[in-house]
């Protein structure tokens, strides 16, 4: 069975204060695609983006990109309220550039509807006829110079969402190595850029505004991973393919090319959209304004014995909503009735594909889910799966849960996700992923590449030549059917790589970690032939 998730209430509207990060582009992207939200203003403010170099040369290249240039947009000032806090320059290049590689932009596009972003806010909610919900993913700055120039805007204010604040969780200015930054250990970046501002549109939830308050105390439970990139690629909407060049550059560059990474900024765009996703707790906040930068100024102070002013998110996770992080956008597209996308329930269903590129998710439950031929997006979400692809090239995510995945030919990309997964790959050269878990993995035949992930977990080669991937410190792979000259495996080093009999073959170790197991040979044929069985990546 499928459901109808296509929204038919009247959307909310909404405006994105976003800063120009990587992170809130991402979530702008998760609310332009989301149906729940009609998008009728964007503000940048200072922040990582000079906001009016960043408006011109690059958020209009974006949104010319996802075609939505009728969209005005708000033009924040260079410098916060009071004082002179701003990132370091290193930081905000990396908005300047957009990104680049890893982000694509149309070299020219066509101009914005633009003015200043106090201005916008006001005359955006004043002349809506109905109450406006605020996204603020970054500096309150434009927010705050809002309320000044109009307080009665509180009046038709939904709810503002602020990603922000460290509550009882350390800050992450420390992340940066010279003070200020490493001396202040509790402020997190957008409420310290400018903290009166955050102090007073905290105050401003004494008079009646409503704010929901997602900060690093909730943003540091949920990351995002490769499975989640490939599977937003995989989806080929057009906001889930920049948001997956976004964390492609997440994870290549400010990981260094390791899982996983937060997307800060998307967390409280989810909370901001599905009610579940977070339980809240009323606090009564209070902003440092008066210490010195390089130690406490900035910090969000839960007062005790106050009336509140915000509702904070703390403990934020997918176990609460039916759907995963890799299902996203596969799931937006479902509710927004987008052709080829479907979803489940929340129950165990059967769910069948046709010969077209179909994008499906299982949501929770144990779904069986059939491709059916194209070039399918098959998501299984939670629960234990069983996938069948088809011999067309596919794209296949079981999700959390122990699976059953058949690639069934083509040249597919296979992701078991957490659990103690069975995978079959196909005739052709499949990608396959295996993730947490003890998994089983028949690989068929084809050059195929294999990342076993974390766990004890075992191979099965078929015909074709086959690169594994051997990592560190996450357990160790049984590689059946090795053979030599066809079965590559793909190390960080061959530094400390040593080799070994037992009675279950040949065994390979870095240092004293046990990297695999190869039944039937010896250690003596993999030393020899060490240079043309290793790949150093």
């Amino acid at each position: 069975m499928t459901q109808d998730t296509s929204i038919s209430v009247k959307p909310i509207p909404l405006i994105v204060d976003d800063d120009g990060s990587q992170d809130g582009l991402t979530a702008l992207a998760y609310t332009l695609a989301n149906p729940k939200f009609s998008i009728e203003a964007i503000t940048i403010n200072q922040g990582i983006a000079r906001p009016e170099f960043f408006v011109n040369n690059n958020l209009s290249r974006m949104l010319a990109r996802l075609g939505e240039t009728d969209i005005p947009v708000g033009i924040g000032r260079e410098d916060p309220l009071s004082g002179n806090n701003t990132y370091p320059s290193f930081i905000r290049e990396g908005s300047d550039t957009f990104w680049a590689p890893f982000v694509t932009l149309p070299d020219t596009a066509p101009p914005l509807q633009t003015r200043n972003a106090a201005e916008l806010i006001v005359e955006t909610v004043k002349q809506s006829s109905e109450p406006v919900a605020i996204l603020a993913t970054g500096s309150l700055t434009n927010i705050a110079e809002a309320l000044r120039l109009d307080p009665s805007i509180i009046d038709n204010i939904s709810v503002v969402q602020i990603l922000g604040g460290a509550v009882f969780v350390p800050g992450n200015l420390g992340v940066l190595p010279t003070p200020p930054f490493s001396t202040n250990e509790v402020a997190e970046f957008n409420i310290w850029v400018d903290p009166v501002a955050a102090g007073e549109v905290f105050a401003a939830g004494e008079r009646g505004l409503k704010i929901q308050l997602t900060p690093l105390d909730a943003t540091n439970q949920i990351s995002f991973d490769q499975d989640d990139l490939q599977a937003w690629r995989a989806t080929k909407t057009p906001e889930s393919a920049i948001a997956s060049e976004f964390l492609d550059f997440a994870l290549t560059v400010i990981q260094s090319g390791n899982d996983p990474n937060p997307v800060w900024d998307l967390i409280a765009a989810i909370n901001l959209s599905e009610t579940d996703f977070s339980p809240e707790t009323p606090l009564y906040i209070e902003v440092d304004t008066e210490s010195d930068p390089g130690t406490t100024q900035g910090q969000t102070k839960a007062v005790p014995g106050l009336p509140p002013n915000t509702l904070a998110s703390l403990n934020p996770s997918f176990n609460n909503i039916s759907y995963s992080a890799s299902e996203i956008f596969a799931v937006l597209a479902a509710q927004a009735s987008v052709p080829g996308f479907s979803v489940g329930t929340t129950g165990d269903d059967t769910l069948f594909g046709t010969d077209a590129a179909d994008t499906i998710s299982g949501l929770s439950g144990d779904d069986i889910i059939y491709g059916n031929g194209g070039e399918d997006t098959l998501l299984g979400g939670r629960g234990n799966d069983i996938i069948f692809g088809s011999s067309s090239n596919e794209f296949i995510s079981g999700g959390a849960g122990n699976d059953t995945i058949y690639g069934n030919g083509g040249e597919d990309q296979l992701y078991g996700g957490d659990g103690d997964d069975l995978i079959y790959g196909g005739s052709q050269a499949d990608r396959i992923f295996a993730g947490a878990g003890n998994d089983t993995i028949f690989a068929g035949g084809g050059n195929d590449f294999i990342n076993t992930g974390a766990g004890n977990d075992t191979v099965w080669l078929g015909t074709g030549a086959t690169t594994i991937v051997l990592e560190k410190g996450v357990g160790y792979d049984t590689i059946n059917n090795f053979q030599l000259g066809a079965t590559k495996f793909q190390v960080g080093s061959l530094d400390n790589l040593q080799f070994a009999n037992s009675a279950n073959g040949a065994q390979i170790l870095l240092a004293d970690d046990l990297l695999a197991v190869l039944p039937g040979q010896s250690a003596s044929t993999i030393n020899s032939n060490a240079d043309t069985i290793f790949v150093v990546v």
